[in-house]
Protein backbone atom coordinates (compact mmCIF):
# COMPACT_ATOMS: atom_id res chain seq x y z
CA UNK A 1 0.00 0.00 0.00
CA UNK A 2 1.23 3.59 -0.74
CA UNK A 3 2.57 5.62 1.71
CA UNK A 4 1.43 9.32 3.35
CA UNK A 5 3.74 12.03 3.12
CA UNK A 6 5.63 13.03 6.51
CA UNK A 7 3.46 15.67 8.71
CA UNK A 8 6.85 18.28 8.50
CA UNK A 9 6.99 17.87 4.69
CA UNK A 10 3.44 18.18 3.42
CA UNK A 11 3.28 22.41 3.33
CA UNK A 12 7.17 23.16 1.68
CA UNK A 13 6.91 20.71 -0.69
CA UNK A 14 3.97 22.15 -2.44
CA UNK A 15 3.64 25.62 -4.55
CA UNK A 16 0.80 26.78 -2.05
CA UNK A 17 -0.59 29.99 -1.21
CA UNK A 18 -1.51 29.41 2.19
CA UNK A 19 -3.90 31.42 3.87
CA UNK A 20 -3.78 31.05 8.38
CA UNK A 21 -7.00 31.63 9.39
CA UNK A 22 -6.83 31.64 13.74
CA UNK A 23 -3.55 29.27 13.50
CA UNK A 24 -5.35 26.74 10.69
CA UNK A 25 -4.01 26.63 7.22
CA UNK A 26 -6.14 27.09 4.29
CA UNK A 27 -5.31 27.32 0.48
CA UNK A 28 -6.15 30.48 -1.27
CA UNK A 29 -6.90 29.40 -4.61
CA UNK A 30 -9.73 28.88 -6.92
CA UNK A 31 -12.25 25.91 -7.61
CA UNK A 32 -10.35 25.44 -11.14
CA UNK A 33 -7.15 24.96 -9.74
CA UNK A 34 -7.98 22.94 -7.14
CA UNK A 35 -10.47 20.73 -9.29
CA UNK A 36 -6.47 20.34 -11.35
CA UNK A 37 -4.41 19.77 -8.77
CA UNK A 38 -6.56 16.89 -7.18
CA UNK A 39 -7.15 15.26 -11.05
CA UNK A 40 -3.31 15.60 -11.18
CA UNK A 41 -2.52 13.89 -8.04
CA UNK A 42 -4.85 10.63 -8.87
CA UNK A 43 -3.61 10.50 -12.45
CA UNK A 44 0.62 10.72 -10.86
CA UNK A 45 2.77 7.56 -11.40
CA UNK A 46 4.61 5.76 -9.11
CA UNK A 47 6.30 6.16 -6.18
CA UNK A 48 2.16 7.13 -5.36
CA UNK A 49 1.79 9.32 -2.32
CA UNK A 50 -1.46 9.20 -0.85
CA UNK A 51 -3.02 12.73 -0.66
CA UNK A 52 -5.61 14.15 1.88
CA UNK A 53 -8.11 16.63 1.14
CA UNK A 54 -10.03 18.53 3.93
CA UNK A 55 -13.24 20.98 3.50
CA UNK A 56 -12.98 23.48 6.86
CA UNK A 57 -15.55 25.52 7.28
CA UNK A 58 -15.55 28.79 10.23
CA UNK A 59 -17.39 25.77 12.30
CA UNK A 60 -14.67 23.19 11.74
CA UNK A 61 -12.01 26.07 12.41
CA UNK A 62 -13.30 27.32 15.38
CA UNK A 63 -13.91 23.78 16.79
CA UNK A 64 -9.99 22.89 15.83
CA UNK A 65 -9.51 25.76 18.74
CA UNK A 66 -9.99 23.11 21.56
CA UNK A 67 -9.00 19.97 19.10
CA UNK A 68 -5.30 20.03 18.81
CA UNK A 69 -5.47 16.51 16.67
CA UNK A 70 -7.91 17.81 14.52
CA UNK A 71 -5.82 21.28 13.47
CA UNK A 72 -2.81 19.10 13.10
CA UNK A 73 -5.19 16.79 10.98
CA UNK A 74 -6.17 20.23 8.74
CA UNK A 75 -2.77 21.66 8.89
CA UNK A 76 -0.96 18.23 7.61
CA UNK A 77 -3.56 17.90 5.25
CA UNK A 78 -2.15 18.00 0.85
CA UNK A 79 -5.49 20.54 0.18
CA UNK A 80 -7.44 22.69 3.04
CA UNK A 81 -10.15 24.53 0.35
CA UNK A 82 -12.40 26.86 1.96
CA UNK A 83 -15.95 25.98 2.50
CA UNK A 84 -17.95 28.57 4.31
CA UNK A 85 -17.93 32.36 3.10
CA UNK A 86 -16.80 33.41 6.48
CA UNK A 87 -13.24 32.24 5.63
CA UNK A 88 -13.32 34.60 2.57
CA UNK A 89 -15.22 37.48 4.13
CA UNK A 90 -12.75 37.19 7.44
CA UNK A 91 -10.07 35.03 6.17
CA UNK A 92 -9.44 37.34 3.14
CA UNK A 93 -9.44 33.72 1.06
CA UNK A 94 -9.14 33.88 -2.51
CA UNK A 95 -12.63 32.12 -3.35
CA UNK A 96 -14.97 30.01 -1.61
CA UNK A 97 -15.08 26.01 -3.11
CA UNK A 98 -17.71 23.78 -1.55
CA UNK A 99 -16.17 20.65 -0.83
CA UNK A 100 -19.58 19.53 -2.33
CA UNK A 101 -19.18 20.85 -5.28
CA UNK A 102 -15.41 20.08 -5.64
CA UNK A 103 -16.52 16.00 -5.40
CA UNK A 104 -18.66 16.65 -7.51
CA UNK A 105 -16.78 18.45 -10.26
CA UNK A 106 -14.47 15.28 -10.19
CA UNK A 107 -17.34 12.48 -9.64
CA UNK A 108 -18.66 14.06 -13.40
CA UNK A 109 -15.51 13.61 -15.75
CA UNK A 110 -16.43 11.17 -18.17
CA UNK A 111 -14.40 8.80 -20.60
CA UNK A 112 -10.58 8.78 -19.78
CA UNK A 113 -11.42 11.39 -17.05
CA UNK A 114 -14.04 8.76 -15.02
CA UNK A 115 -12.84 8.15 -12.07
CA UNK A 116 -13.63 4.96 -9.84
CA UNK A 117 -15.02 6.37 -6.65
CA UNK A 118 -15.96 5.25 -2.70
CA UNK A 119 -18.31 6.17 -0.48
CA UNK A 120 -17.97 5.87 3.11
CA UNK A 121 -19.83 6.41 5.87
CA UNK A 122 -23.56 7.93 6.05
CA UNK A 123 -26.90 7.31 7.45
CA UNK A 124 -28.60 4.17 7.39
CA UNK A 125 -28.92 3.42 3.17
CA UNK A 126 -27.61 7.08 2.80
CA UNK A 127 -24.54 6.23 1.11
CA UNK A 128 -26.24 3.03 -0.76
CA UNK A 129 -28.25 5.47 -1.91
CA UNK A 130 -25.99 8.04 -3.13
CA UNK A 131 -23.50 5.65 -4.51
CA UNK A 132 -26.39 4.69 -7.18
CA UNK A 133 -26.75 8.16 -8.19
CA UNK A 134 -22.78 8.64 -8.37
CA UNK A 135 -22.29 4.88 -9.71
CA UNK A 136 -19.97 4.54 -7.02
CA UNK A 137 -18.88 1.93 -4.44
CA UNK A 138 -19.71 2.51 -1.12
CA UNK A 139 -20.09 0.87 2.89
CA UNK A 140 -21.71 2.82 5.49
CA UNK A 141 -18.27 2.40 8.04
CA UNK A 142 -18.21 1.82 11.80
CA UNK A 143 -20.07 3.77 14.28
CA UNK A 144 -17.64 6.51 15.74
CA UNK A 145 -16.61 8.42 19.19
CA UNK A 146 -15.56 12.06 18.30
CA UNK A 147 -11.76 10.74 18.04
CA UNK A 148 -12.74 9.09 14.80
CA UNK A 149 -12.11 5.19 16.46
CA UNK A 150 -15.27 2.47 16.73
CA UNK A 151 -17.04 2.57 19.57
CA UNK A 152 -16.47 -1.00 20.42
CA UNK A 153 -15.21 -4.39 19.44
CA UNK A 154 -17.73 -4.72 16.90
CA UNK A 155 -17.55 -1.40 15.01
CA UNK A 156 -13.93 -2.18 15.15
CA UNK A 157 -14.78 -5.30 13.26
CA UNK A 158 -17.05 -3.41 10.73
CA UNK A 159 -13.52 -0.88 10.15
CA UNK A 160 -11.65 -3.70 9.28
CA UNK A 161 -14.25 -4.88 6.70
CA UNK A 162 -14.52 -1.34 5.53
CA UNK A 163 -10.83 -0.65 5.18
CA UNK A 164 -11.10 -4.17 3.29
CA UNK A 165 -14.07 -3.01 1.02
CA UNK A 166 -12.11 -0.33 -0.25
CA UNK A 167 -8.55 -2.06 -0.98
CA UNK A 168 -10.85 -4.21 -3.02
CA UNK A 169 -12.48 -1.73 -5.35
CA UNK A 170 -9.08 0.09 -5.23
CA UNK A 171 -10.78 3.81 -5.52
CA UNK A 172 -9.15 6.44 -7.45
CA UNK A 173 -11.14 8.83 -5.05
CA UNK A 174 -12.42 8.12 -1.61
CA UNK A 175 -14.98 10.48 -0.02
CA UNK A 176 -15.48 10.16 3.87
CA UNK A 177 -18.84 11.17 4.88
CA UNK A 178 -18.40 10.59 8.66
CA UNK A 179 -19.12 14.56 9.90
CA UNK A 180 -16.56 16.66 11.61
CA UNK A 181 -14.10 15.82 13.03
CA UNK A 182 -14.86 12.25 12.94
CA UNK A 183 -14.39 12.19 9.33
CA UNK A 184 -11.05 13.85 9.53
CA UNK A 185 -9.79 11.97 12.42
CA UNK A 186 -11.06 8.55 10.67
CA UNK A 187 -9.26 9.26 6.94
CA UNK A 188 -6.10 10.35 8.95
CA UNK A 189 -5.87 7.35 11.13
CA UNK A 190 -6.61 4.61 8.44
CA UNK A 191 -5.20 6.53 4.82
CA UNK A 192 -1.71 4.70 5.27
CA UNK A 193 -3.68 1.40 5.46
CA UNK A 194 -6.01 2.40 2.28
CA UNK A 195 -5.40 1.65 -1.57
CA UNK A 196 -6.25 5.05 -2.88
CA UNK A 197 -5.05 7.90 -4.64
CA UNK A 198 -7.16 10.53 -2.38
CA UNK A 199 -9.02 10.90 0.38
CA UNK A 200 -11.47 13.67 0.58
CA UNK A 201 -14.05 14.48 3.65
CA UNK A 202 -17.32 15.92 2.59
CA UNK A 203 -19.58 16.35 5.65
CA UNK A 204 -23.31 15.65 4.91
CA UNK A 205 -22.90 15.68 1.26
CA UNK A 206 -24.03 12.25 0.96
CA UNK A 207 -27.65 13.37 2.08
CA UNK A 208 -28.04 16.04 -0.93
CA UNK A 209 -26.73 13.14 -3.20
CA UNK A 210 -29.25 10.40 -2.01
CA UNK A 211 -32.12 13.58 -2.28
CA UNK A 212 -32.30 13.04 1.76
CA UNK A 213 -31.67 16.59 1.68
CA UNK A 214 -32.66 19.28 -1.54
CA UNK A 215 -29.54 20.68 -3.12
CA UNK A 216 -29.25 24.46 -2.34
CA UNK A 217 -29.68 26.71 -5.60
CA UNK A 218 -26.59 27.17 -7.40
CA UNK A 219 -26.26 30.90 -6.41
CA UNK A 220 -26.63 30.19 -3.09
CA UNK A 221 -24.17 27.34 -2.81
CA UNK A 222 -21.56 29.64 -5.25
CA UNK A 223 -22.12 32.17 -2.39
CA UNK A 224 -20.70 30.31 -0.26
CA UNK A 225 -24.22 30.43 1.71
CA UNK A 226 -25.32 26.42 2.12
CA UNK A 227 -25.16 27.55 5.90
CA UNK A 228 -27.95 29.44 5.46
CA UNK A 229 -29.78 26.90 3.12
CA UNK A 230 -28.71 24.27 6.01
CA UNK A 231 -30.60 26.63 8.38
CA UNK A 232 -33.70 26.90 5.87
CA UNK A 233 -34.11 23.07 5.87
CA UNK A 234 -32.52 21.44 8.95
CA UNK A 235 -33.23 24.03 11.74
CA UNK A 236 -32.23 21.79 14.34
CA UNK A 237 -28.29 22.89 13.04
CA UNK A 238 -28.82 26.61 14.42
CA UNK A 239 -26.54 25.57 17.04
CA UNK A 240 -23.55 24.52 14.48
CA UNK A 241 -25.08 27.56 12.17
CA UNK A 242 -24.27 30.15 15.13
CA UNK A 243 -20.92 28.64 15.66
CA UNK A 244 -20.31 29.79 11.85
CA UNK A 245 -21.97 32.91 11.40
CA UNK A 246 -21.37 34.45 15.43
CA UNK A 247 -18.75 32.65 17.15
CA UNK A 248 -16.25 32.53 14.14
CA UNK A 249 -16.51 36.29 13.07
CA UNK A 250 -15.84 37.31 16.93
CA UNK A 251 -13.22 34.92 17.56
CA UNK A 252 -11.32 36.06 14.13
CA UNK A 253 -11.49 39.93 15.25
CA UNK A 254 -10.33 39.02 19.08
CA UNK A 255 -7.59 37.07 17.52
CA UNK A 256 -6.52 39.96 15.70
CA UNK A 257 -7.00 42.74 18.20
CA UNK A 258 -4.40 40.60 19.88
CA UNK A 259 -1.81 40.33 17.22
Amino acid sequence: MAKRLKTKNRLSKTARKITPILGINVDSTDRERALNQVRAWIKEGKPRMLRLVVTPNPEIVVRAQGDPELARILNSADLSVPDGIGLRVMGGVREIIPGRLLAEDLVSGTGKEKLKVFLLGGKAGVAKKAAGVLNAGFHPGPWLDERGEPIDAKQQKVEEEAVQAINDFKPDLLLVGFGPPKQEKWLDRNLSKLNVKVGMVVGGAFDYWAGIVPKPPKAISDAGLEWLWRLITQPWRLPRIFTAVVVFPLKVFLYRMRQ
